[in-house]
């Protein structure tokens, strides 16, 4: 037995010894060249189409009971869902998953233009590897029902998994990224009800889901416990007011801002919680230079919790944590970051809360404070000013790039007038297909 042991050894030590040194060279080099090249897939999920115009006693009732399917509302969402024009300030194209050409020729294409300032924003923060991004859309009805919204995350979760199927028969295995807005975020968390349900024979866990001013609710909350999320970030602003306002949700009246635990929900170490805020200095001349130089005083807990009379709060709305500038009213036309969407910048921001966050004490929501005339990010927990790393952020030449390079696109700033003109071609046609479908539908006298 020692002296087949001895062979066995010897073998396997001249096996080592005759392959040639360029060979294990090469397979090293190539598996610090797959590393350098990580491959992302980032989806944008939109949120719901707004509601306001359609409002009336029987869609009020129809959305509390969430029987909306075959209504007027319904179906006036689906022309409204249609039309190019509703696609232009948003990342938005048509249904089901639909990849973004960033070699797009459409002068108006928003969500071309969001890919493109996704990759230029990671390119400015440096990482530290290169990665190859490849950008899609998930469109899905925009009906404000929770039962629709849970079918919809079905159809999202089989689609991606046709997506990661065609890259893996390639050989390559993606990293997937999910930004869900609004509602779109419970379409995203929605999803791990598909992979519950076994639809099909998908193996694939998504690494990184970033919420953007998502309405928390108790019908989708839960998920965030479920392993098909690697790591979830829930990004809200205190100055968003239509997040809360979604009162048909069914076993809660209106809805949270952010995650909370309860008897029946551990909020699992995989969740961040982070509110956005953005402070911008004030533009009163009587300050005094050395009054206005106590701006970049961090050792100030005024200065730090943005109480101090030379800074102003311009946390974004809901609008302009997704919509670019050109859109339609609920965009400042003062607001520091306009064209951009805050949706753009995301990247800088959690890179940086990634390098700092092990720092800082788990479960405590985390402040990302914004002083984009300081260039300066705040990253601090959110019951103390003393915990806090003060991080470089977008210069203002950068900023400036990144805003032309968003009017590069020639977009036309949309009016109220041109929305509700719109709106109102969109309730036209519904009724004129809705009376033509009843007149098909009578027999002949």
């Amino acid at each position: 037995m020692k002296f087949r042991k001895i062979t066995k050894t010897l073998l396997i030590s001249l096996f080592f010894f005759l392959i040639p040194a360029n060979a294990v060279c090469a397979s090293r080099k190539k598996t610090a060249h797959q590393e350098e090249q990580e491959v992302w897939i980032t989806v944008f999920v939109h949120g719901i189409m707004s509601v306001q115009p359609h409002m009336n006693l029987e869609t009020v009732f129809r959305l509390f009971k969430d029987e909306v399917e075959d209504s007027f509302y319904a179906h006036t969402v689906k022309t409204i869902r249609t039309d190019p024009f509703f696609h232009r300030n948003q990342a938005m194209q048509e249904l089901g998953m639909q990849a973004i050409d960033k070699q797009s020729s459409y002068t108006g294409d928003a969500s071309c233009a969001l890919a493109i300032l996704f990759d230029e924003v990671y390119a400015m923060k440096g990482t530290n590897k290169p990665e190859q991004n490849h950008y899609y859309t998930f469109g899905w009805s925009g009906l404000l029902s929770p039962s629709i919204r849970l079918r919809e995350a079905r159809s999202f979760y089989v689609s991606l998994g046709h997506i990661i199927q065609k890259f893996r028969k390639r050989g390559i295995n993606p990293k997937i990224r999910v930004i869900g807005y609004s509602h779109g975020g419970n379409i995203v968390l929605g999803a791990a009800q598909g992979r519950r349900d076994n639809l099909t024979d998908f193996d694939y866990l998504i690494d990184e889901v970033i919420l953007l001013g998502v309405p928390i609710q108790s019908e989708t909350d839960f998920y965030i416990n479920d392993p098909f999320f690697k790591k979830i970030y829930n990004v809200y602003s205190m100055a968003d007011r239509i997040q809360t306002v979604d009162c048909f949700a069914g076993s809660r009246f209106g809805s949270n801002k952010y995650f909370k635990k309860r008897y029946d929900l551990v909020l699992p170490n995989k969740l961040t919680q982070i509110e956005l805020k953005l402070l911008r200095n004030t533009n009163n001349k009587t300050h005094k230079p050395r009054n206005r130089d106590k701006r970049f005083n961090f050792d100030d807990p005024a200065i730090v919790s943005g109480r101090s009379h030379g800074l102003r709060d311009s946390s974004p709305g809901h609008c302009e944590l997704w919509f670019f500038g050109w859109t339609h009213a609920h965009y400042r036309t003062h607001f520091p970051f306009s064209p951009l969407p805050i949706v753009a910048i995301l990247p800088y921001i959690l890179e940086t809360i990634k390098e700092v966050e092990h720092t800082l004490p788990r479960q405590e929501h985390i402040i990302a404070d914004i002083r984009p005339h300081q260039e300066t990010l705040v990253v601090r927990t959110k019951n103390s000013c003393h915990k806090k790393h003060i991080c470089n952020f977008l210069n203002n030449d950068q900023l400036e790039d990144l805003k032309d390079r968003a009017r590069e696109f020639s977009f036309k700033r949309v009016t109220y007038e041109d929305y509700k003109e719109h709106i109102k071609a969109a309730f036209e046609q519904t009724r004129e297909q809705l009376a033509n479908m009843l007149f098909d539908s009578c027999p002949e006298m």
